[in-house]
């Protein structure tokens, strides 16, 4: 099991010498990267139902590109969300947070209903389809 030594050592290493400033200089460009990131992440699991018998190889690069999108992703998330929370008052900042938690749950259930919507749309040709 390469997965969690190798996504360590190259999590240690892209913060080593990542140029932080910069990320962070650019955090939207940075930000909107990593959105097409994650889109892109979403195609290991498809390759997985695919290939079966690739369960290690594509583990390992599912795991290792998560690990390098969080280095970069990251730096670039703090400053947009310091730079949303301005205000040196400690009840507006409170409120912002709350108001970006908010989104937050409201995007994971807009997922949650895309996926139930697919799982309701995907209907087998016959009972055996399931399983094979």
């Amino acid at each position: 099991e390469l997965n969690a030594p190798g996504s360590r050592m190259l999590g240690l290493w892209l913060s080593s010498v990542l140029p932080i400033a910069q990320l962070t200089s650019h955090a939207r460009a940075v930000a909107a990267l990593d959105v097409a990131a994650t889109a892109l992440l979403a195609v290991f699991p498809v390759l997985l139902l695919l290939h079966p018998e690739w369960v290690a190889p594509l583990t390992l690069a599912a795991s290792l590109a998560t690990t390098a999108r969080g280095c970069l992703a990251t730096p670039a998330q703090s400053v947009l969300s310091a730079h949303m929370q301005r205000s040196s008052d400690a009840r507006v900042r409170a409120e912002v947070a709350r108001c970006n938690n908010n989104q937050g749950r409201a995007a994971a259930f807009a997922q949650i209903a895309v996926r139930y919507g697919a799982l309701v749309a995907w209907r087998p040709s016959s009972a055996t389809a399931v399983w094979v």
